[in-house]
């Protein structure tokens, strides 16, 4: 390894230290959608802060962690808005 030129030699750890990155990434996704499925409270936090956030009401059927394009999200699915007055208010869509 030390005969390698230096750029080849940067390279190499470049696409080491970048690996490393996505396998921990990925562990940890797998570690909070774990956490996720095994905490009961958790999911009922996260709704909340977004309600606060957002000013809506809203539910959801199932909540998973992956990893996206652009990193780590949460994925909710069949989600409801329950405040559609406030939606029109404001001039937004329900699509």
């Amino acid at each position: 390894m030390s005969y390698l030129p230096p750029l080849r030699r940067w390279l190499r750890r470049a696409a080491l230290a970048l690996a490393a990155l996505v396998v921990l990434a990925g562990v940890a996704v797998g570690a909070l959608a774990v956490w996720l499925q095994r905490s009961p409270t958790l999911a009922g936090e996260l709704v909340t802060r977004v309600e606060r956030v957002t000013g809506l009401q809203w539910r959801f059927a199932d909540l998973s962690a992956r990893l996206g394009w652009f990193g780590p999200e949460l994925a909710f699915s069949q989600v409801r808005v329950l405040d559609r007055a406030r939606i029109e208010q404001t001039g937004g869509s329900l699509t």
